[in-house]
C-alpha cells in the first residue's frame, strides 16, 4: 500500500507511541522511513515544555540533539483551546513556542474548543478570533518563528464554520484538518471539505474506523483499510491537487489502549 502514503509526507502522531523516548522514536522512524513527527506525548508525558526542560535544559541543547534525528518535528501539540474561560491554557502555548523554534518546528496545534453547531454562534467565533489576535500579538512581541494551527475538532467540525471563522480575522489562520472527524461526526464529504478549506490546510490527520460504538465514542478505530473511512479517496484527492504538506497518521493508542501497537498500522501503510 506504499502508493497510499507518499514517503516524503509521512508523519505520525506520538499519541500512538506515548511510552516512547526520543531515541526509540528515532528507531521507529528509521525503520519505517517516517521523516516527520507530530509530538503530543513522550515517555507517557503530555507536558512537553517541562519534559524538554528536564531532559535538555536549554533550547540550544535540544536543537543540537535534534541534528542526529532522522525525523523533523512538524507540529508540537498543545491542549490550548481558542474558546476557553479565562485564558488558563495560554501559558502552555507560550511555553511550547520556545521549544518549537529550537526544533525549527513551524506549527503548534491548538484546538478550536466550544461545541459544534451547524451554524456557529457569533459569540464563539469572536472568542476564537480574539484568542488568535492575542497569540499574534504575543508572537510579534516575543519574536516567535512558529505559528499556530487550529484543529477542526469541535466548533470547526464543518467547512462552513471554518470559513466563518476566517471572515472574523484580519488574515487567515492555518488549519489542521482532522479528516476523520469532519467526515464521520458531521457527515461532510471529503471532497466538499477539501474544496472549501484547501487554501488554509497546512497539516492533515487520518485514521480509520467503523460504525460500531466503543465505550467512549459512537465508532471504533481500526487498522487502516479495515474500517469505513475512504482512505483511498483522501490520498488520491491530495495527490491530484498537489498537496505537499504532512499527512499524519493519528494513531490514538494513548486514548484507546485496545488499539494494537503503531507498527502494525505502519506495516500496512508503508
Amino acid at each position: 500500500m506504499e502508493y497510499f502514503w507518499p514517503r516524503n509526507q509521512r508523519c505520525i502522531s506520538t499519541l500512538g507511541t506515548a511510552e516512547c523516548s526520543l531515541p526509540k522514536l528515532n528507531q521507529l522512524c528509521d525503520e519505517f522511513e517516517i521523516p516527520l513527527l507530530e509530538l503530543r506525548a513522550l515517555e507517557n508525558r503530555l507536558d512537553l515544555s517541562d519534559y524538554f526542560t528536564e531532559k535538555f535544559g536549554s533550547a540550544e541543547r535540544l536543537r543540537a540533539a535534534s541534528l542526529d534525528w532522522v525525523f523533523q518535528v512538524r507540529v508540537l501539540d498543545s491542549s490550548c483551546r481558542l474558546i476557553e474561560e479565562g485564558g488558563v491554557e495560554r501559558p502552555e502555548l507560550l511555553a511550547l513556542a520556545k521549544w518549537a523554534d529550537a526544533l525549527n518546528c513551524p506549527w503548534i496545534r491548538v484546538f478550536d474548543g466550544g461545541g459544534f453547531q451547524p451554524e456557529a454562534c457569533q459569540e464563539d467565533l469572536q472568542k476564537a478570533a480574539d484568542c488568535i489576535a492575542w497569540w499574534r500579538a504575543q508572537r510579534k512581541e516575543k519574536g516567535f518563528a512558529c505559528d499556530i494551527l487550529v484543529e477542526t475538532h469541535d466548533l470547526l467540525c464543518s467547512s462552513h464554520n471554518c470559513l466563518a471563522l476566517q471572515k472574523h480575522l484580519d488574515e487567515p489562520v492555518g488549519l489542521l484538518w482532522d479528516s476523520w472527524h469532519i467526515w464521520f461526526e458531521n457527515g461532510e464529504a471529503l471532497e466538499e471539505t477539501w474544496k472549501s478549506l484547501k487554501p488554509y490546510v497546512k497539516h492533515i490527520h487520518f485514521k480509520d474506523g467503523n460504525k460500531i460504538p466503543s465505550t467512549k465514542h459512537p465508532y471504533t478505530y481500526t487498522l487502516p483499510g479495515e474500517g469505513v473511512f475512504p482512505l483511498t479517496e483522501l490520498m488520491t484527492m491530495l495527490k491530484q491537487s498537489d498537496y505537499s504538506q504532512a499527512i499524519c497518521l493519528e494513531w490514538e493508542r494513548k486514548w484507546h489502549e485496545d488499539l494494537p501497537p503503531v507498527d502494525r498500522a505502519l506495516s500496512i501503510l508503508c
